[in-house]
């Protein structure tokens, strides 16, 4: 049997999920809409990628017609999780072997020339776009405009848990992201939980944003949005490191559907704009 997973995000009433391990919505800058989705026929393969074009209205003429669904690519391997920023599609393969780095890959859907027409770059593989350490357990994996963004539980020692770190690709280098501090929290209104039982990491068109669920049932939304930090004046050539500064939303709505033994689940699905 033949299962489609696809690609949007749901909140449902069932038991406690970790963060998709299929990435999230990912709108970019732009306006029209790119979908992707896995077919998995069988746990050992192969795997292939979809995609769901944006779809033609108004004056638009290189969209496709509604119903429009493109295989992209066949995979031997699953990816542990995709993502998406405008035209791309990111996915996360996990190590090869113990101890080793875990690979990100990407495909670009492009025009063809002709309306609904589509190619794909590279024709024929994915093209290797970085590596990152496999340290700990992936929480999870989205777009931004920088580039793809991983948050992480760092590895785990008898002197130190696991601690979650975000990671966001810039120029082909990795730069850790600040997670929502104590100072942050002192700004927030809504009373942010100060631990958390669950996080799941969103995408938006600004940033990464951290939905978190806290041990007494506490629910919020740290929305991020990134920058860079201003340049060094004696370097030449050189942009300011990434850097992401928080605000939080609470939703005390969903926190009583946890007290009420309701959970939230990110359904599998990576779509860019």
């Amino acid at each position: 049997m033949i299962r489609i997973v696809f690609l949007c995000l749901l909140m449902l009433a069932s038991g406690v999920a970790q963060a998709s391990p299929f990435g999230a919505f990912t709108p970019s800058e732009h306006e029209r809409a790119h979908a992707w989705g896995l077919l998995v026929s069988d746990d050992d393969g192969p795997f292939v990628v979809v995609h769901v074009p944006p779809r033609s209205s108004g004056s638009e003429s290189l969209g496709s017609p509604g119903g429009a669904v493109r295989e992209a690519r066949r995979l031997r391997e699953r990816p542990d999780a995709m993502a998406a920023w405008d035209n791309r599609l990111l996915l996360l393969f996990p190590p090869p072997e113990q101890g080793s780095s875990r690979r990100i890959m990407s495909i670009n859907a492009i025009p063809g020339g002709y309306p609904g027409v589509w190619a794909y770059d590279p024709a024929t593989r994915l093209r290797t776009l970085a590596t990152i350490e496999s340290e700990g357990r992936v929480a999870g994996f989205v777009g931004t405009r920088f580039g793809p963004a991983v948050l992480v539980y760092g590895a785990e020692t008898d002197e130190r848990p696991g601690l979650l770190r975000l990671k966001v690709l810039d120029r082909l280098e990795w730069s850790e992201l600040r997670l929502p501090d104590a100072e942050d929290r002192a700004r927030a209104e809504g009373g942010p939980p100060e631990s958390f039982a669950e996080v799941v990491l969103l995408p938006a068109r600004v940033g990464p944003s951290l939905l978190v669920l806290g041990v007494d049932g506490e629910a919020g939304l740290w929305s991020g949005e990134l920058d860079r930090e201003p340049p060094d004046p004696e370097a030449e050539n050189t942009r300011g490191a990434p850097r992401v500064q928080w605000s939080y939303t609470p939703l005390p709505g969903l926190g009583e559907s946890l007290k009420n033994g309701k959970a939230i689940e990110a359904a599998m699905y990576a779509r860019g704009r």
